[in-house]
C-alpha cells in the first residue's frame, strides 16, 4: 500500500505530460486563395500551463521528500492538491474553448476555422493525472513522522553534537594486550645474538620481541 501511495505523484505527472503532448484537435481552416488547410493542435500548444504545473508538482515532491518539518510538508501537500485541481480545470476549460486561438496565432493569414475535431483522450489523460496529483497531495498532507531523505543516511543511535569518542582501553585491558614488535627491536636482538655467537637461523636464535 505504501508503494502505491508513493507512485501517485510520479504517475500523475506522467499522465499530465502524456496528455499535454498528444493531439487534442484535428483542425480544418481556410487560407485565402488556397482554400482548406489541415493542422493538428496538441494539449501543450493549447495550454502551456499544463507542463508548468507538472514540473511544479515534481519540484514539490522533491521538496517534501527532503524536508523533516511537518509544517513545511503540509504546506507542500496542500500546494500539490491545488496544482492537481488547477490542471483539471485548465484541461477542461481548454477543451471547451477549442483551438481557434492557437490556429489564428500560428497562421495569422487564416480566414477562420471551419472544423475542429476534439480527440477526447488527450484532455482525459490530463484530468486523470490531475486527480492523481490531488490524491498524492492529500497523502503528503496527512503523513506524520516521515523524515527527510537525509535521515536515511544518519547513523542509528547517533545524536547531534554528542561528540563522544570511541572508548579506549585502560587498566587491565591494556595490560592484557600483546605488545606489538617493531623492526628496530628485532634488529637489536639479532645483533646481540650474533655478538654472543648464536646462529640466528637455528633453534637458539634471538627471541623475537612479541610479548
Amino acid at each position: 500500500m505504501r508503494r502505491i501511495r508513493g507512485l501517485l505523484l510520479p504517475l500523475g505527472v506522467l499522465l499530465v505530460a502524456a496528455g499535454a503532448l498528444v493531439r487534442w484537435w484535428s483542425v480544418t481552416w481556410t487560407r485565402p486563395l488556397l482554400g482548406e488547410q489541415r493542422d493538428t493542435v496538441t494539449g501543450s500548444a493549447a495550454a502551456p500551463a499544463l507542463m508548468v504545473f507538472a514540473l511544479a508538482a515534481i519540484a514539490g515532491w522533491a521538496a517534501a521528500a527532503g524536508t523533516r518539518s511537518t509544517v513545511v510538508r503540509r504546506v507542500i501537500g496542500g500546494s500539490i492538491c491545488v496544482i492537481g485541481v488547477a490542471i483539471g480545470w485548465v484541461a477542461v476549460a481548454t477543451a471547451a474553448d477549442g483551438p481557434q486561438s492557437v490556429i489564428l496565432a500560428r497562421h495569422p493569414e487564416a480566414a477562420g476555422v471551419q472544423a475542429a475535431g476534439l480527440i477526447g483522450w488527450g484532455p482525459a489523460l490530463a484530468v486523470f493525472g490531475g486527480v492523481l496529483l490531488v490524491a498524492a497531495g492529500v497523502v503528503i498532507l496527512l503523513r506524520r513522522g516521515a523524515g527527510g531523505m537525509g535521515a536515511r543516511f544518519e547513523r542509528p543511535g547517533a545524536s547531534a553534537g554528542s561528540g563522544s569518542a570511541a572508548p579506549t582501553a585502560t587498566g587491565s585491558d591494556a595490560a592484557d594486550r600483546p605488545r606489538q614488535s617493531h623492526p628496530e627491536d628485532d634488529a637489536a636482538l639479532l645483533w646481540k645474538g650474533l655478538d654472543a655467537g648464536r646462529d640466528p637461523t637455528g633453534p637458539d636464535g634471538p627471541e623475537r620481541a612479541t610479548r
